[in-house]
């Protein structure tokens, strides 16, 4: 399982999304939820078995699949939290059997 970290909800672009009160000096962390909301998100991936016919066999270690579910957790005015859940499927090919890819 995987934590995002990044909040889309906070941005240092737009004074309006940052969660701070620029009127004070220093600026004051506002509320929760009057700028922005508080989110949390765990990923999980789950690895589908191989399967048992020519193409699965013979591309074995090139591409894997299996399920995807995440769930999202919103916290905003009131600390009501509200969560949506995200499922599906997905395919990771890879590209290169080099194990370490270094530069130039």
């Amino acid at each position: 399982m995987m934590t995002r970290v990044a909040n889309p909800f906070l941005h240092t672009f737009h004074p309006d999304h940052d969660n701070l009160d620029r009127t004070k000096n220093p600026p004051v962390q506002l509320a929760r939820g009057l700028e922005s909301y508080d989110i949390t998100a765990h990923i999980t991936l789950a690895l589908s078995p191989v399967g048992t016919d020519f193409d699965s066999l013979t591309q074995f270690g090139r591409s894997f699949q299996g399920a995807y579910n995440e769930s999202i957790t919103l916290v905003g005015i009131g600390g009501a939290p509200r969560t949506f859940n995200v499922a599906g499927t997905f395919v990771i090919n890879r590209v290169s059997p080099i194990a370490v890819l270094t530069g130039p």
